[in-house]
Formats: C-alpha cells, structure tokens, sequence
C-alpha cells in the first residue's frame, strides 16, 4: 500500500514528542497514549473498536493509511482536524480501527528495500525518462517508442507499458550504471506479461539484455515457441537454461543471480528456482555497453511483443528467499 508512512509525531497529551519507530508494517507508536483513547465504542461488523488518537499537522495522514502500535495494527477510518486553542497548536484527531490485517509495504519498498543498483518499475504515464528509483537521474532509462501505461501493472497498483514487438524499448545504459554493474556477482528480475498467440508466433523476444559483447552478456529472453531461456556468459563461456510450455498469460517474474565465487548460475520463474544450479562459470570480461529493456539492440533487434514492469538489477546474487518475497505482490 503507498500510503504507508514513516514520520515523527507529537501526541497532544506529549508536547515533547515522541520518536516513530520504522517497522515493516507501518508506523510505530510505542504505545499509544493511554490518554488519547477518549473514545471506544463496540463497532457492530467483525471489528474490534473505534479509537481517537491525536497528531500534529506535520503528518499528512489520510484514510486508508495504517498505523502500528504495539504490535497492533490500526486503519485511519477519517482524519479530523482540531483548531489551535490557546497555547495548543493545530492537531488532528484521526479515527483509528483496528484490524486484523497487516498493512501491505509497497512493492517499491520491497524491492528498495533489497539494496539494488539500479530498478526502473516502468509506471509513468507520461513522459519519456523512465525513472530509477535506486539511483540518481542520471541513471534514468529512455523510452523509444513505447506505449506507456497500457495495462494494470503486476502490484496491481501502477499500470506498465506495452512493448509492440515492431520498435519498442527502454535505453536503460548510464556510465553510472555501468560502473557499479557487476559482472561476477549480480541479479536480474524483470515481471513480463504476453499475449497467448505471441507464445507461438515464431519470433524471439529480447525482454531484457545486458551485454558487453558476444562473450559476455546477461538476459532473458522468449527463445523459441512456448519457451523462456535465462542466459549468462563470462568469457565466453556459456551458462543457460530453458523452460518448456510455458503458455501462461498471467503476469510471470523472472529472475536471474549468478555468482563466479560460488560458482553458480540460478534462474527463477515466478519466485521457484528454475532446475539446479549451473556450474562452471568463467570471468566476466569488459564493462556493458548494451543494456536494454525489450530488445537485443537499438535497431532494433528481437524486439519484444509484451508488457514489461518493474525491472530491478543488484550487485550480488540474491538469496532463494529474497527472490520468492519479491515474486509476490
């Protein structure tokens, strides 16, 4: 959920305030002030309570944000605010629920929350940068050709663009994102969404492709009909797998890691490691010069006939566990 919030509040019987606490769920107050519940009443459809808690007019709350508070989690119902009376600033009084529910963390904090280089989600609606959320503008990617926001993203939240499979693709190349790139060490995640009859149309598909040249490049790719293949060669030595059949029309997560000191090479659908490990890696050689969402080249060549979201890239091979928690929205 976006409108989670991380902040500093006063209580209004607190006039020294008091320090919020970041905690995956939301918002932590430890506890909140006895003083504050001046009002409960029983609520009649599977819910708890009604609860008025005070903060000052620094927090931008709204309904349908969530708080937490020892370890109870609360929805704000309404926002109410209270004028400045003598010597008390203005405060707002908002309508707590509690609830059973966890407040959802946003999929960008998830993703953000894992340290990567670089992650374009692809959410615009306008414009031609699509931006990096990790990383300065000067790592931002540039949209050639594609129809932005086209259908409801994988969060179910933002909506994702269409690639045409004609001309379309993101420039996602920077120096900066090139320098911190690495080809020894890293991971790939891209979510795709295509239609039923590209699965068998006879072309490949280029979703995402980082390359230095022939001998050394990183991708995923729709390889032949019904088929996905993840890549990745060091020094010319090759690492690949494939997987069959596939004919889903669902949004699919992709994920790629690979480690030389390990000495693996693993791919991921859908948050589950596609077969065993690969083994035998070689040095990755050279700095990218090709780094591309929805093509192999700027051509371009193989260009994909799909949607694409939320494209992130790291430094280091994920662990299993931290591929299926970002696998799921």
């Amino acid at each position: 959920m976006d409108n989670v919030l991380t902040a500093t509040c006063t209580h209004k019987n607190n006039p020294t305030g008091a320090s919020l606490a970041t905690v995956a769920t939301g918002i932590a107050c430890s506890p909140i002030d006895p003083l504050d519940k001046t009002y409960t009443q029983a609520y009649p459809i599977e819910k708890l309570f009604l609860m008025r808690q005070s903060f000052t007019k620094y927090i931008a709350f709204a309904a349908g944000d969530y708080l937490v508070s020892d370890s109870t989690t609360y929805a704000v119902k309404a926002v109410h605010p209270w004028p400045a009376l003598g010597s008390l600033d203005l405060y707002y009084h908002l309508i707590l629920e509690q609830t059973d529910l966890d407040p959802v963390i946003p999929y960008s904090d998830r993703v953000l929350g894992t340290s990567p280089i670089a992650y374009w989600p692809l959410w615009e609606t306008e414009g031609e940068y699509a931006e990096c959320l990790a990383c300065t503008p000067g790592q931002n990617g540039v949209y050639v050709e594609v129809t932005l926001a086209n259908i409801l993203g994988p969060d179910g939240v933002h909506y994702a663009p269409l690639f045409d499979g004609e001309n379309d693709y993101v420039n996602i190349y920077s120096t900066i994102f090139r320098d911190a790139f690495n080809g020894n060490a890293g991971t790939l995640m891209i979510w795709v969404k295509i239609a039923e009859a590209v699965w068998t149309d006879g072309t490949l598909d280029f979703w995402l492709d980082l390359r230095v040249d022939t001998n050394n490049e990183a991708r995923i790719i729709k390889s032949a009909a019904n088929q996905i293949q993840w890549w990745y060669r060091a020094g010319g030595t090759i690492n690949s797998a494939t997987k069959s059949g596939v004919t889903t029309t669902d949004w699919m997560c992709l994920g790629l890691t690979w480690d030389k000191e390990a000495d693996q090479v693993q791919p991921y659908y859908n948050g589950d490691a596609e077969g065993a490990a690969l083994t035998g890696l070689d040095v990755w050689a050279g700095v990218l010069g090709t780094c591309l969402i929805g093509a192999q080249t700027t051509v371009p060549a193989n260009p994909a006939n799909a949607w694409e979201a939320q494209c992130a890239i790291w430094a280091s091979a994920l662990s299993a566990a931290q591929i299926a928690t970002l696998a799921t929205v």
